[in-house]
């Protein structure tokens, strides 16, 4: 007769798919903290996940952070131009 129930170390663990993973590393702007705590899991696990999908979590978090450092930059850079410089940029 089989047991109702398994000792929990002989418990396979649920995985999230890679489509989770990547929608919680974008929602999160692929900060690992954030999406590991967001999936339920460890940061370990994160890196063997990705590492089993050919990603690079630096990489592509380079070019996100690249891209809104940039922007926010630009933001920044337009706020401290004086009123009469801005009104002839827009223009």
């Amino acid at each position: 007769m089989r047991p109702r129930w398994t000792r929990f170390w002989k418990r396979k663990p649920e995985r999230p798919s890679a489509i989770e993973v990547f929608a919680a590393l974008d929602e999160n702007g692929w900060h690992a903290g954030r999406a590991c705590r967001a999936l339920g899991i460890s940061r370990a696990t994160l890196w063997r996940l990705l590492t089993a999908s050919g990603i690079s979590l630096r990489k592509q978090k380079k070019k996100v952070w690249s891209e809104f450092w940039f922007n926010e930059k630009v933001e920044q850079a337009a706020k401290r131009l004086p009123l009469a410089v801005r009104h002839q940029v827009d223009s």
